[in-house]
């Protein structure tokens, strides 16, 4: 079976009696923009995110994640060249500053770069932070490269993800690695399919992007694991990101304590089949030629 992703509908052609199903996405259809979406909705992107139980685990167990698998950032005395790029509001640019290293704060929202500028000072006043405020494909024109790239939840609002992997590839340096989290299709296959979000081809699908804050290009982990390939790129390390929470009912998520929530998340984050289901994909990549 194929599952395709249209204008506004995710769709799922099935051989044999030549039927076709179509399953409304959560997150709506067609292809969106950071920059627009950030620009728009910059203060409440950051207070839904970062001050719910939602966005508490999706940093936690993606920085716990890091710190496991990327050594170099202990490293004391050896600071790194670190690009964010797609910063946004500056949480996990703080925590990398905050281990002494040398970060690039990207993003092509000039409100999202002052609010990451603010949040850095009062978090991390003697942080060595540098702000561009623009797109990261902008750097190439410059050579600087980097030993650590960041790039969380961001390819999912690019109209061409796959050339912004291509981009990213190209800034990494040689023995570079790249931290890359994207919002996981199958993940929100799955989480309609629980919900019973089932229509036939001749129904209208329910498009909630206008209401909610979930990317509009959500991301088939092959499909993204075949642009980094043809970026001369490797896997080093997966995770999934919120491997069961988005699952859970609301009284079952309130009847839980975070630190439950984060420890639980943190083993199921590495182990199948939970990783595959996690609402982000965490992956550590580098180039082949490194590996």
């Amino acid at each position: 079976m194929v599952w395709r992703w249209t204008s506004r509908r995710l769709s799922r052609v099935v051989d044999g009696g030549g039927r076709c199903w179509v399953m409304a996405a959560e997150a709506g259809g067609g292809v969106a923009h950071k920059d627009q979406n950030s620009e728009g909705r910059g203060g409440q992107r950051r207070k839904n995110l970062y001050d719910s139980p939602k966005g508490r685990l999706r940093l936690e167990v993606l920085w716990g994640h890091m710190l496991d698998k990327l050594p170099e950032l202990h490293y004391e005395g050896r600071p790194l060249a670190i690009l964010d790029a797609g910063c946004g509001t500056g949480h996990v640019a703080a925590r990398l500053a905050a281990l002494g290293h040398q970060v690039t704060a990207c993003d092509s929202s000039v409100r999202l770069i002052e609010q990451a500028q603010s949040y850095i000072n009062a978090c991390c006043p003697e942080a060595q932070v540098s702000y561009v405020p623009a797109p990261f494909q902008t750097l190439l024109e410059q050579p600087q490269r980097y030993q650590l790239i960041t790039c969380h939840a961001v390819l999912e609002w690019l109209p061409d993800p796959g050339a912004a992997v291509q981009t990213l590839a190209a800034l990494l340096a040689p023995q570079g690695r790249l931290s890359l989290m994207f919002y996981n299709v199958n993940a929100l296959i799955f989480k309609n399919l629980v919900r019973g979000n089932l229509y036939s081809s001749g129904s209208a699908s329910t498009n909630m992007a206008a209401a909610s804050l979930a990317p509009g290009n959500p991301l088939d982990p092959l499909q993204v694991q075949h642009w980094l390939h043809g970026a001369g790129l490797t896997i080093s390390a997966r995770a999934g990101i919120r491997t069961f929470y988005d699952y859970m009912s609301e009284d079952d998520r309130r009847g839980r304590s975070i630190e439950e929530l984060i420890d639980m998340e943190r083993l199921c984050s590495t182990s199948e089949p939970f990783m595959g289901l996690g609402r982000y994909l965490h992956w550590i990549c580098q180039h082949r030629s490194a590996a």
